[in-house]
């Protein structure tokens, strides 16, 4: 088993974690626990594993889903806000692709829009938004009253912003 301590910000050392969880997908469960329970200095490694995870094999993460989008509604910090809204990128992104072994339900990816709205209209890194713009862009498709609620909130919200945040408002607004 490969502790929190071992985790650091390197794609290989990510990478290598995110193997092993998807070799002993039943560590996942000790993971979410991590994440669940907050009370672990550096907990929010926890979620970059499992952001790689999503990355290499969504299909691992699957069967979790549900307990990530609940774990997402209760997180504060940045650190581990960033992966979840990566984590919902992919699965959207491999949702439409068909890339997944079954699809999203209507309940998770309603679950999944509301999370990636409250990321975008409150007080977030520019990555967290970047990444929910993108999944609610492609959620548009599926629930037809995100592309002018997005719209709306990237124009409202594009001279605040920040030179990140601008540049992926400009490419999804371009979409719109």
């Amino acid at each position: 088993m490969i502790t929190l301590a071992n985790i650091n910000h390197s794609k290989d050392n990510r990478e290598q974690i995110a193997t092993y969880l998807i070799n002993h997908p039943k560590d996942i469960n000790l993971y979410l626990a991590i994440l669940k329970a907050k009370t672990v200095n550096d907990y929010f490694k926890a979620a970059w594993a499992l952001e790689f995870v999503s990355r290499i094999s969504c299909t691992t993460l699957l069967p979790y889903l549900d307990q990530l989008i609940s774990l997402a509604k209760e997180e504060t910090a940045d650190q581990a806000i960033r992966p979840f809204a990566k984590i919902f990128e992919t699965f959207v992104l491999k949702h439409y692709k068909n890339e997944l072994s079954q699809p999203l339900t209507n309940s998770q990816l309603e679950a999944i829009s509301e999370q990636c709205f409250d990321w975008l209209i409150t007080k977030q890194k520019v990555a967290a938004k970047a990444y929910s713009m993108t999944t609610l862009y492609k959620l548009g498709s599926t629930f037809s009253w995100i592309h002018p609620e997005l719209k709306v909130n990237l124009e409202a919200n594009f001279n605040e912003g920040s030179a990140a945040f601008k540049a992926r408002a400009r490419h999804i607004l371009k979409k719109l």
